[in-house]
């Protein structure tokens, strides 16, 4: 796959070294003795939710993961959920299908199921947390949620249409429109957050996002954090003492 104005992957040249660190960590938090593993939402065999409970929870946080719609899993991500049952919230994971086996708008109904399914477990208010493709799931999923975390997001997909990516995704400009919460933003209270080293594309996204919240006089925070890429502002996230994760959880609670 040639680079080009989205490819995170070329972008970092140690972008695989993260994966393998967070699969390890990840396993680790799975093998917790009061962890809900695979709890089925769906048919599908990756509509599975892996639930944390906290002590003494005060609202529950769902992490969506990315990979453009095509790629990646729920498990490697779970090394995110420790700082917030510390900070006592329950986690969940939320898994679904990719592409190309489903369409984009088939992915977001997906994960629209699995959030009313784990709104309905749960008896504190939700935050939906979603980091790269993910964060468009949110916001696409999140008109039901308490408030929305989007990091490292893309929120309007019509530049996608002529990239590499799209040979997964077969998107055409109509329903590339419809899947852009850019263009329909939720009415949500959001964090908007993106590593000020990220991809110019990347960056953009965010700030034309956010200005879209803002015109439509939605609550929203905009953050850039420096030093940060595609995939260290994640490390970030899962670090109590970091700028990212005080600035999520201070949104969150606040």
């Amino acid at each position: 796959m040639e680079s080009h104005d989205y490819d995170n992957r070329s972008a970092v040249e140690d972008w695989e070294d993260y994966f393998t660190k967070w699969q390890h960590t990840s396993e680790s938090i799975r093998s917790r003795t009061d962890a809900f593993l695979d709890i089925s939402f769906g048919a599908h065999p990756r509509e599975r939710i892996d639930w944390f409970p906290a002590n003494t929870p005060t609202c529950t946080v769902i992490f969506i993961h990315g990979g453009y719609w095509q790629w990646n899993h729920k498990d490697e991500f779970t090394f995110l959920a420790e700082p917030w049952l510390n900070a006592g919230a329950d986690v969940a994971m939320l898994g679904y299908p990719l592409a190309p086996e489903a369409t984009v708008p088939q992915i977001i109904e997906s994960v629209k199921r699995g959030v009313a399914f784990i709104k309905g477990e749960s008896k504190f208010k939700i935050i939906l947390m979603g980091w790269s493709a993910g964060a468009q799931l949110a916001a696409k999923a999140g008109s039901k949620a308490d408030k929305i975390i989007c990091l490292s997001g893309i929120y309007d997909l019509r530049p996608l249409l002529d990239t590499p990516i799209n040979d997964g995704l077969r998107l055409v400009p109509e329903i590339a429109a419809t899947c852009s919460p850019f263009l329909n933003p939720p009415q949500v209270n959001c964090l908007v957050g993106v590593g000020a080293d990220e991809r110019l594309a990347l960056r953009r996204q965010a700030e034309a996002y956010s200005a879209a919240l803002q015109a439509r006089e939605v609550p929203v925070l905009f953050r850039e954090w420096t030093g940060l890429h595609h995939y260290s502002i994640l490390d970030e996230c899962a670090s109590e003492n970091s700028e990212v994760f005080k600035d999520m959880k201070k949104f969150v609670f606040s």
